[in-house]
């Protein structure tokens, strides 16, 4: 698997997967140049890959980078206040990212569960809940072919870094050791390095030398949870552990030539004395931490539902949508800027926990203002009134298509609910179940029911099926079992046939039946090859109760258990029944009947700028400071020459051919024609009608040019005969 022969598919798609704004190497070509060229280079580049499967080896400068100092703040002042990033040429990006890829697929089965980075199916939050000489030796260990660690080999043996200072290149030095950031490769094998350190931990706990914490009376015991360099070693607070953890570290060291940064480490305690925490943290030499500490940028041991613990996720809201900045941005920019925002914020964090209904407010206020340019100290003039302020909607259907906090959260919670019906038997599902399920059985469904002590994090994720009050019970209605051998499927207390529970569909039977808590294989018998429904009725049915027993049989007709086929649950409303945040978000959006929804799309879609996209929106929403829309806001303004300008339906007209005119033309029109308005009542400018007609045309066409790769038409061509011109662009 990890040798196969790279294929012209896997090629193509490792360089569609490169980002094509990243700064290039060395070579000085970046992605995009490889994309947008790619039927001409095609060929070399697969002969470059090919003979580097075949022979292993790199010419000289093709493995070069430069080495680039970011400073991580404002003003630094000193060398750890900057960032080392590697530009890397993109040919060997190319051949680390195919070896990484390969390497993806057999991660899972050689790294440690209590490892979380870069592992398919390990989110990092998973581990909230819970080096080159040394790659070499790893990867014998770990059994990978030697022509594998050839290639791995050349990959590190040839690197070569020069540092860019002022934007000039020194003088190249190797890689004596260490792997290089940004190299596609170092992640996957410093995480095989990282392995070292997890097997001496799981060694010294089985040795007892080193003693975790026990979670329930099954023996689960959790010691260790690492994601890349970032490790959280957990156990009794005890002075032997302590100095059990200090020659782990020191082994791993000697063994790895990594060294542990004690200066960034902390040690944290629950219910121990001062005086003892801090004589403990003197020996390995770090500080002593507080909860709630971070792990991962995430918050862990404090109260989420305390508005304290949100304020720095508030501040950078507020730093990210500065009203200063806004000042400089059109009506549109601060549309892009605000649903920019949630991509610049830790979306794991709103991944991780339930935001509280405060932080929400403040963070729709924060973005209210920004949109309308809002300044406490004067009244500024919004567009819309109330909550309406910041349109969540879908810009399909009349809105602003900013995200709505509160359902985004839901839907990213809901992944954990998803998660937990549909994975396997992972290290942070073994936590939850032996500290809150007594036996075992169908442990995930009692889960949610049991009466222990639930953590703040675990009650939120338990209720968010009541989150939503336009539609309840949408995460339990959501998840529908697909049947196999029908082993663990309850055949009335279950979603599998139908829209619920058959006990809600058919309450008489229910009552009824003397199988009220057997599955779907205790329902019947196989006879010769086919499946034969067999129910238990405590009593003989009335004639209509053998009604209702027809149609549970009618219901059940094109429904049977497949033999040797385990039962599993998928996303009901997806038709992969996968679980796409995405998509349950847009689910639970409240639904808005709107008319005329294709002038909505045709507004966003169209090619013209964002400026002028928002401008249309508000115009088609009533929402531009004509006079009567101010005077209905009681805002005055004095009269002036422009009498006829009094609101948007007789300034554009409401004839059906221009409510049909929605293409560039349309949109070039109503822009000069507002800033053709505001010139007349502001600036006393007066525009002839052929001077107007000409700015139509020339913004129009520029808008054309700049949209669009290419335009075959000239501008003459344009002013004598555009919607040909449009027609050509459609083609």
């Amino acid at each position: 698997m990890l040798v196969a022969p790279f294929t012209e598919e896997q090629v193509k798609q490792t360089i569609w997967e490169c980002d094509s704004n990243k700064a290039p190497g060395p070579d000085g070509f970046h992605f995009g140049f490889l994309k947008a060229m790619w039927s001409e280079i095609k060929k070399e580049i697969l002969n470059f890959v090919t003979e580097f499967q075949v022979n292993g080896r790199m010419v000289r400068g093709l493995n070069a980078a430069f080495i680039v100092m970011i400073p991580k703040k404002e003003n630094p002042q000193k060398i750890e206040d900057f960032r080392p990033i590697s530009l890397i040429g993109s040919m060997y990006k190319i051949i680390a990212k195919l070896l990484a890829n390969h390497l993806k697929r057999i991660l899972g089965n050689i790294i440690g569960e209590e490892q979380f980075a870069f592992v398919g199916d390990r989110p990092l939050m998973d581990g909230v809940l819970i080096a080159n000489e040394v790659v070499e030796v790893m990867l014998n260990i770990m059994g990978f072919c030697e022509t594998w660690n050839l290639w791995i080999r050349e990959c590190l043996k040839t690197s070569m870094v020069s540092v860019l200072v002022n934007g000039s290149a020194t003088r190249e030095f190797g890689m004596s050791r260490g792997l290089r950031q940004g190299d596609p490769l170092s992640p996957f094998l410093f995480l095989i390095v990282a392995e070292g350190l997890n097997g001496i931990i799981s060694s010294a706990k089985q040795k007892n030398m080193f003693k975790g914490v026990s979670i329930g009376g099954r023996g689960l015991i959790v010691s260790h949870l690492q994601f890349a360099d970032d490790t959280v070693i957990i156990g009794d607070a005890t002075e032997r552990n302590v100095w059990a953890v200090k020659a782990m570290m020191r082994t791993f060291e000697l063994v790895s030539g990594l060294r542990i940064n004690y200066s960034k480490s902390q040690l944290l305690s629950i219910n121990v004395e001062k005086d003892w925490r801090e004589r403990m943290a003197d020996l390995p030499n770090c500080t002593v931490g507080e909860f709630p500490f971070k792990y991962l940028g995430i918050p862990v041991g404090g109260n989420l539902r305390r508005l304290a613990i949100w304020c720095p996720l508030m501040e950078r809201c507020r730093n990210r949508l500065s009203l200063w900045n806004g000042q400089f941005l059109s009506f549109g920019g601060r549309i892009a800027l605000i649903n920019s925002m949630l991509s610049s914020l830790p979306v794991f964090l709103l991944s991780m926990y339930k935001i509280p209904r405060g932080v929400i407010e403040e963070i729709d206020t924060i973005r209210r203002r920004f949109l309308w340019g809002e300044v406490r100290t004067r009244r500024k003039w919004r567009g819309c009134v109330g909550k309406m302020c910041v349109d969540c909607r879908d810009k399909n259907e009349g809105g602003l298509g900013i995200k709505n906090l509160r359902w985004f959260n839901l839907a990213l919670l809901g992944k954990w609910r998803n998660r937990l019906l549909v994975g396997g038997n992972e290290l942070w599902k073994r936590v939850l179940r032996e500290k809150y399920v007594d036996n075992e059985g169908d442990w995930m469904k009692r889960l949610c029911q049991s009466k222990r002590a639930r953590s703040t994090w675990w009650q939120d994720i338990c209720n968010i099926n009541n989150g939503c009050l336009h539609k309840k019970e949408w995460l339990g209605k959501g998840f529908k079992r697909v049947i196999g051998e029908g082993k663990i499927t309850s055949f009335w207390k279950d979603v599998w046939v139908g829209e619920q529970e058959l006990m809600k569909i058919l309450p008489r039977l229910f009552s009824l039946s003397t199988g009220k808590n057997n599955s779907i294989h205790g329902m019947g018998t196989w006879s010769n090859g086919k499946w034969r429904w067999t129910f238990f009725w405590r009593r003989q049915l009335y004639e209509w109760e053998k009604e209702l027993e027809e149609a549970l049989l009618k219901m059940l007709e094109h429904v049977q258990p497949v033999e040797g086929k385990k039962d599993k649950w998928q996303w009901h409303y997806d038709k992969e029944g996968k679980y796409k945040v995405k998509d349950v978000y847009n689910f639970l959006q409240p639904t808005n009947s709107v008319k005329e929804t294709c002038f909505f799309k045709k507004t966003w879609n169209a090619l013209v700028p964002l400026k002028v996209c928002g401008f249309s929106w508000q115009l088609l929403q009533n929402r531009i400071p004509t006079k009567k829309n101010l005077r209905n806001r009681d805002i005055t303004i004095r009269d002036n020459s422009c009498k006829n300008v009094f609101h948007q339906h007789y300034l554009f007209g409401g004839t059906k051919e221009e409510r049909k005119a929605w293409d560039v033309l349309w949109f070039a029109i109503i822009w000069s024609l507002w800033l053709h308005r505001n010139g007349l009542i502001f600036k006393d400018l007066d525009v002839e009608e052929n001077g107007l007609l000409e700015m139509v045309q020339m913004r129009s066409y520029q808008w054309i040019r700049s949209k669009t790769k290419f335009c075959a038409f000239s501008f003459p061509e344009w002013q004598l005969n555009p919607k040909e011109c449009i027609k050509a662009l459609q083609l």
